[in-house]
């Protein structure tokens, strides 16, 4: 097991989840739990347009680039993609933002819904696919971390809540264009006809990252559609839930290459990274469940009314996302298996979108992340069932 580079890969999702964060404290305290719930439902909804823009290409990458050649028209094809993709849908999702957002500040959750799509367009799969922490931490966690101590002071100054959002556009613009810069130059093949295969043969993937994308991303804005009352608490817990489970994936991501002997997937360093995925799921359970009343007191002001009770759901839930990154980015991806990993994705969304509605609008807050936390044991089920399908794949023992 490669330790250094799970603490590499560990430390730099941690800091870029945790970045965010920063701001949080500034948010709440300047701009009132009606603020909080617009930031909270542009953060939701820009994910949404992440989730869906950068497709097959961070589950794919090590695999992609380990059998191309010519790596610049790769890239190019993928920055035309995600373009054709990410400009449309941030556009969308923007106003929608602003339609759900409390009155005075339906402004400031349409523009954090571009702060947070901007990133679709970085280098950041790329850097992980070849087990770059350097450029990981330059490019991404490190801008990440100055937007938000940036805007965090400049809140608590001015009190003007665009701050953040605008902070995050503009650092996401000056990555994808370094990115841009670095990647893009040079090679021989052209890029648009190879963005439109891409779209086209991995059409199910896609469509799986927007199954993923709408009981994950959705879940806030139906929460302020169905029960606007309940937004600033379930949303805090949320995105906890969410930051720590963006580092937990981004860990498997890192440990993708790893799993490859000779071009070929070790059973061996399979079920290790799975049982290291199991683990730290369970670890960051915990450590959010015990620091709930730090984080309510000192993160969130005080306002938003997180509970004991709300954390342990996302806690129960964050248990099973990180078994299930272990399964999806060590087992499936490495054996091709794209339609089981659509599959559960599908299964999530047909249990998790009817599910967060029926029980937000039965119990608030805490019935939506009841909810949350049932859909994603049940994604982690269909994934076992889809690891533990015996079929030949191009494994070996050690």
């Amino acid at each position: 097991m490669p330790w250094r580079r799970v603490l590499s890969f560990g430390a730099l999702p941690i800091l870029s989840a945790l970045a965010p964060l920063l701001a949080v404290p500034s948010i709440t305290s300047h701009l009132g739990a009606d603020g909080w719930s617009a930031i909270a439902i542009g953060q939701s909804l820009g994910f949404v347009v992440l989730a869906i823009t950068t497709g097959g290409w961070g589950t794919l990458g090590p695999s992609l680039l380990a059998a191309e050649e010519d790596r610049p028209t790769l890239y190019r094809a993928s920055l035309t993609a995600r373009t054709l993709i990410g400009l449309p849908l941030t556009a969308l999702f923007a106003g929608v933002a602003a339609t759900l957002a409390p009155e005075d500040h339906r402004r400031t959750a349409a523009v954090m819904v571009v702060g947070v799509a901007a990133w679709s367009f970085g280098p950041l799969w790329y850097f992980i696919s070849i087990g770059s922490a350097r450029w990981v931490a330059l490019l991404d966690a490190g801008p990440k971390v100055l937007a938000a101590l940036v805007a965090s002071v400049l809140i608590r100054d001015t009190s003007d809540e665009l701050v953040y959002p605008v902070a995050m556009i503009t650092v996401a613009t000056v990555s994808a264009a370094a990115g841009a810069v670095m990647l893009a130059r040079g090679g021989q093949g052209i890029a648009w006809s190879r963005a439109k295969r891409f779209i086209a043969q991995d059409a199910h993937l896609s469509l799986a990252r927007v199954s993923t994308a709408a009981y994950v991303g959705l879940s806030v804005p139906l929460v302020a559609l169905l029960a606007p009352s309940a937004v600033p608490a379930f949303a805090a817990a949320d995105r906890l839930r969410l930051l720590a489970s963006n580092a937990l994936v981004s860990v498997a991501a890192g440990l993708q290459s790893w799993v490859f002997v000779d071009g070929v997937p070790s059973l061996r360093r399979q079920r290790q990274g799975v049982a290291v995925m199991s683990a730290l799921g369970v670890i960051a359970a915990v450590v959010l469940v015990a620091g709930r009343p730090a984080l309510e007191r000192h993160l969130f002001s005080g306002v938003t009314g997180l509970t004991t009770g709300l954390v342990a759901a996302h806690a129960v839930a964050l248990v099973a996302i990180g078994a299930a990154a272990g399964l999806v980015l060590q087992v499936l991806a490495p054996l091709g298996r794209t339609k089981a990993m659509a599959m559960s994705s599908h299964l999530g969304a047909a249990v998790g979108l009817p599910t967060v509605v029926a029980l937000s609008v039965a119990h608030q807050s805490l019935g939506a992340s009841v909810a949350i936390a049932l859909t994603e044991w049940i994604v982690l089920l269909a994934l076992v069932l889809a690891a533990l399908r015996r079929r030949p794949s191009p494994t070996v023992p050690a």
